[in-house]
């Protein structure tokens, strides 16, 4: 029981996100990198210590997870790489990858990205709606995939 409670918890928030952004990014890649054989995973983002809101973080974290898990799981990729800025006025990341790609017929608006049964894009989508970030999906059949994602805090 104990197992299962840590588990679930770690899945609504993983631990490396308390020590930032950045640190739970080379978590992440670390983690893949150990799943994964054939698959080489890298991170190109500068260091950084700065931090915002915990609920920002965390949806951030989760859009370039989702992204991630998608290149594993569909894209038969050879090389993921995330890639980007942690900074105080903006976040700007990427993850690409060198697979398949898929063809995206009109656009990715949530409505046609359920109907079409991407739902791990439907939900990045959702996350990125949440903390008012931009979401820009680039893909094509044979040509990979590109999910870049960018936040700035509100200007009052």
């Amino acid at each position: 029981m104990a197992d299962l409670l840590r588990s679930t918890i770690h899945g609504l928030r993983p631990p490396m996100l308390e020590y930032g952004l950045y640190s739970a990014l080379e978590a992440l890649v670390d983690e893949l990198a150990g799943r994964t054989g054939k698959l080489r995973v890298s991170l190109d983002v500068p260091a950084s210590d700065i931090r915002h809101d915990r609920k920002i973080e965390q949806h951030l974290f989760r859009i370039v997870q989702q992204a991630c898990e998608n290149a594993l799981r569909h894209a038969n990729a050879s090389q993921l790489t995330i890639s980007g800025s942690v900074g105080r006025g903006s976040v700007e990341l990427a993850v690409d990858d060198d697979g398949d790609g898929f063809s995206l017929e009109g656009g990715h608006d949530l409505v046609k990205l359920l109907t079409e049964r991407h739902f791990g894009l439907a939900g990045m989508s959702e996350r990125a709606a949440l903390v008012r970030a931009t979401l820009d999906l680039r893909t094509a059949p044979k040509q990979g995939t590109s999910i870049v994602i960018g936040w700035a805090p509100k200007q009052d």
